[in-house]
């Protein structure tokens, strides 16, 4: 009996050129992107898109945005394309279109992305994780390839630079009213929703531990700075898309842990947290799911045990 019936279906996909598939950028894949932006929403995470207009004019610039968007928030999302690698020309015009239009989200989308503008995207990303600005522009960087297999083309976007998650700044008043939490685990997926939730109601328990709502599509559990009564630093973030985000950089920034112990600090992660993704810079790492709540509540054990050494970093 053959215990693996579609082995012989499998197909190896084969490198393919973008203008064989879209000779033109401006006349073939802006309008079938524009017709496929829920494979944008589907890699950025923002949530669904709707078009707004091609070709969206930019008032005293002559120039065009590629696509406005829309989230159902009825905020827009500025998306400019472009063949090869992304050019100075391309970044920063996306970038002041997205200022112009008061958009919340800059998505570039391009074969390839320069270090440069991965660096200014990480750069910029940053900086609006610790803004308390009402006004903040998100910057993704989508990488577009295409495949054949046999007869037939097969589109891949891949996320190459993206914001936190965790995007709100510090607040005076960190407590959730229970309509905001609502809001929030209604659109997490089961059963991570009923695991997302006992952490939570553990984790406001604690005398120190509470909760804040951030963008639309997270909340952050925090505690207090050491040395601090009110400013409160972000620990571990809850998405809706199931989630959640051990907030590694924001930790060390504010002082928590000690330089002296970064190592032991990384190594409890590692064991405790086995499922998440040690990638790139390691400042936000990302694991699928709700975190074990044994393991959450160990690791606020391990952090209170420190001899604090408070830093004046200005993490979050």
């Amino acid at each position: 009996m053959d215990s693996a019936p579609l082995l012989g279906q499998l197909r190896i996909p084969t490198p393919a050129v973008v203008r064989d598939v879209w000779p033109t950028e401006a006349y073939h894949f802006t309008p079938w992107l524009a017709e496929h932006l829920d494979l944008v929403a589907e890699h950025v995470g923002l949530g669904p898109l709707e078009l707004v207009e091609m070709e969206k004019s930019i008032p005293g610039t002559g120039r065009a945005l590629d696509i406005l968007a829309r989230l159902p928030t009825g905020e827009v999302v500025a998306i400019e394309n472009q063949y090869g690698t992304v050019d100075h020309d391309h970044f920063t015009r996306g970038l002041a279109y997205a200022v112009g239009l008061n958009a919340v989200a800059l998505v570039l989308v391009a074969e390839g992305h320069l270090d440069e503008f991965r660096a200014v995207a990480s750069y910029l990303n940053s900086v609006a994780e610790r803004s308390d600005a009402d006004r903040r522009i998100a910057v993704y960087l989508l990488s577009l390839a295409v495949e054949m297999v046999e007869d037939y083309v097969v589109p891949r976007l891949s996320l190459v630079e993206s914001p936190n998650p965790w995007i709100q700044g510090l607040t005076s008043q960190p407590t959730l009213q229970p309509k905001s939490i609502e809001e929030f685990f209604a659109a997490v997926p089961e059963p991570t929703r009923d695991d997302m939730r006992k952490v939570l109601d553990w984790w406001t328990s604690e005398p120190k531990g509470s909760v804040r709502s951030g963008a639309q599509t997270a909340i952050s559990l925090d505690r207090p700075r050491p040395g601090t009564l009110n400013q409160a630093t972000s620990h571990i973030v809850f998405s809706t898309n199931g989630t959640y985000t051990i907030q590694r950089g924001y930790i060390l920034d504010a002082g928590i842990v000690p330089s002296s112990r970064q190592d032991e600090f990384d190594a409890f992660i590692r064991e405790n947290f086995p499922d998440v993704l040690w990638q790139g810079k390691h400042y936000h790492l990302n694991g699928p799911g709700a975190p074990d709540l044994l393991a959450v509540q160990s690791f606020v054990e391990w952090l209170d045990a420190l001899d604090y050494a408070p830093t004046s970093g200005g993490a979050l």
